[in-house]
């Protein structure tokens, strides 16, 4: 929906259901009501709402995009989108809530080894850097959530150099199978953001990626 949202002679307030994702481009910072998504997804790309207007995304439901939330937000059992390809992030220019927890999703790994900012807040912060999960978590070295300035942060474990040995069969998993050789020559398994190189492989050797 492209267009925008105001308030009438009362405050505005927005309910979204159903399993489809929502899209908000549009610039709608005057409304000082409330938005309330119980399922599906939002993807916030615009601006929504002003100083006071409030927003909660539920549990199961799916927040993305790097728009602004003019008011507070409350993520409760939300997964968040963020794409670590890019320096931007959701933003809530109020509070955020974070206490009920919210599970990140990383949809792209950034370009080079770095901080990813997860979501941006304005004024501050309810719960901390433990309400946040990284989603297939085990697949990344070391990957640590903090708390700085008015931003909620991931880092990862640096990326290792890896070289293909398949000593323990064809597998290209994620963190399981040592097919790999760092640059200490010790057997390592692959994982999310590591780079990689194949010597020498055997005329008919299959790899499988799974």
């Amino acid at each position: 929906y492209a267009g925008t949202f105001t308030d009438g002679t009362a405050a505005l307030n927005l309910f979204k259901t159903g399993a489809g994702t929502l899209t908000l481009p549009g610039t709608s910072s005057s409304f000082t009501g409330g938005l309330s998504v119980t399922d599906g997804g939002l993807n916030l790309t615009g601006t929504l709402g002003a100083a006071g207007a409030t927003a909660t995304m539920g549990t199961g439901t799916t927040l993305s995009g790097e728009g602004i939330f003019g008011g507070s937000l409350t993520l409760s059992g939300a997964t968040l989108n963020v794409d670590g390809s890019t320096s931007l992030s959701v933003l809530a220019a109020g509070n955020l809530n974070a206490t009920g927890g919210v599970t990140v999703n990383l949809q792209s790994l950034p370009t080079t080894p770095g901080v990813i900012e997860v979501i941006g807040f304005g004024t501050s912060l309810t719960g901390n850097a433990g309400n946040f999960t990284l989603a297939n978590a085990s697949g990344y070295r070391t990957p640590v959530f903090s708390v700085a300035a008015n931003a909620v942060n991931l880092t990862l474990g640096a990326p290792v150099d890896l070289t293909w040995t398949g000593t323990g069969g064809s597998d290209w998993d994620i963190a399981n199978t040592s097919n790999w050789n760092n640059p200490t020559l010790t057997a390592s398994p692959f994982y999310f953001a590591d780079n990689v190189t194949f010597g020498h492989v055997r005329e008919g050797v299959e790899i499988e990626f799974d």
